[in-house]
């Protein structure tokens, strides 16, 4: 999952790369991370989409087709859902905290 968080990856499908049951994978993921395989993945994605928006200056149809959405509107919705507001807001906020701090760290306040 965390190589490639574009694959489309199904419970069954990383239960055969551990050598278990679908059942028994599920059950032991969610026991040493506390969550389901697929809840996991998500939140990974979410974590390598934040990162793109932060750092890079990929635009939303190439985050979405490196982060494994079927469209940018598919990744637009998934985004929403998990953080309430579209990722192109999201980012916008998030380079605006970072103008904000960069300012502060060269403009010290006497």
């Amino acid at each position: 999952m965390h190589e490639n968080a574009a694959h489309p990856w199904t419970v069954l499908e990383l239960a055969a790369i551990s050598g278990l049951s679908r059942a028994a994978f599920a059950r032991v993921f969610r026991e040493a991370l506390g969550q389901a395989p697929m809840q996991y993945l998500t939140e990974w994605r979410m974590t390598v989409d934040r990162d793109h928006l932060r750092a890079d200056d990929l635009t939303l149809p190439q985050i979405a087709d490196a982060v494994g959405y079927g469209s940018p509107f598919a990744f637009a919705a998934a985004f929403r859902r998990h953080h309430g507001q579209p990722p192109g807001t999201w980012r916008q906020g998030e380079r605006a905290t970072a103008e904000t701090r960069l300012l502060a760290n060269t403009h010290p306040v006497p």
